[in-house]
């Protein structure tokens, strides 16, 4: 009964993804647009850190930033939507090379509207290179249910899988799972919004010491105004999490145990369709019973986007 139950949900499934296809091929009203962007500015850093290796710097640094982003929404039938972007950004520190940081990232979605609910599924492709190095790959998949109600709330859940390898640390390569719930709250006509989100995650790694569970939580508040003529936007978020390793690090003889709240301001000011000024000040506070995990840091941005 269980087999044939099973057997039937997969010709469900696959005659639902069958329509979909047909529905995509021959859709009259299907649109595609892209979007283009670049973004240039300074930021400041008063610790160097590369978190995925617990390198710490006690040194400041300048870093010059940029960014380019290229990304496509295809409305491919009333119903059915896919988008995908490639961005890539490089950070280039002053004094600390051995920190300067370059991402190129790949991703994918394709989501379902079925009215009651949106079903979709989302990848995301990195590759980072630290230093000038190829550093790190990291594949992150996840399927995700959303619902818009009343144009005023929106709930989103998700199940997430990572695959993280690192090319000369391969014992901190892991694959992970982990789940996170989102809420959003509109107003203003969705000028402004209120969002919380929570998630866990369970990292898996080929060195049994880098095993971990985590929980966190991450709050946001955004506005959106007029001043002096121009659009501008305020975005508060705090977030915290905390990770619970679960074998003996060596390095201490103990099992570490990770904490981290933050704090983010961003002020966006639109100088006109297409250019955008950004400010932000961040602040991180790391507690671990690992010294080099063990610290608090700022940060300070500005940087200009043109759109197109």
């Amino acid at each position: 009964m269980n087999k044939l139950l099973k057997f039937n949900r997969l010709i469900a499934l696959g005659c639902s993804f069958a329509i979909s296809c047909i529905q995509f091929v021959y859709a009259k009203d299907s649109t595609l647009k892209a979007n283009f962007d670049l973004e240039s500015g300074v930021e400041y850093d008063s610790k160097l850190t590369v978190v995925e290796l617990d390198q710490l710097k006690e040194e400041a640094d300048i870093a010059l930033k940029f960014a380019a982003k290229a990304k496509f929404n295809w409305q491919a039938t009333q119903k059915l939507t896919v988008k995908g972007g490639y961005t890539y950004s490089n950070k280039d520190y002053k004094m600390y090379d051995e920190f300067d940081l370059i991402i190129h990232q790949l991703s994918a979605e394709a989501n379902y509207d079925f009215s009651v609910i949106k079903l979709g599924a989302l990848h995301y492709l990195s590759k980072a290179e630290l230093a000038g190095e190829d550093f790190l790959n990291l594949n992150q998949s996840s399927l995700f249910l959303s619902k818009l109600m009343d144009n005023k709330h929106y709930l989103r859940f998700s199940i997430n899988f990572t695959d993280k390898k690192l090319d000369d640390f391969s014992s901190r390569n892991s694959i992970g799972k982990g789940y996170s719930a989102d809420y959003f709250l509109f107003e203003n006509q969705a000028k402004s919004f209120f969002s919380i989100s929570i998630h866990t995650d369970k990292q898996s790694a080929d060195s049994t010491q880098f095993n971990y569970y985590e929980q966190g939580i991450n709050t946001k508040m955004s506005h959106q105004f007029d001043r002096f003529s121009l659009p501008q936007k305020i975005q508060l978020s705090v977030s915290y999490w905390h990770r619970d390793y679960t074998e003996i690090t060596p390095l201490i003889g103990r099992k570490r145990d990770d904490k981290k709240q933050g704090a983010e301001l961003s002020w966006f000011i639109n100088l006109n369709e297409y250019i955008t000024l950004h400010n932000k000040l961040e602040y991180a506070d790391y507690h671990s019973n690992l010294n080099t995990a063990d610290y608090h840091e700022y940060l300070a941005s500005i940087q200009v986007k043109a759109a197109f």
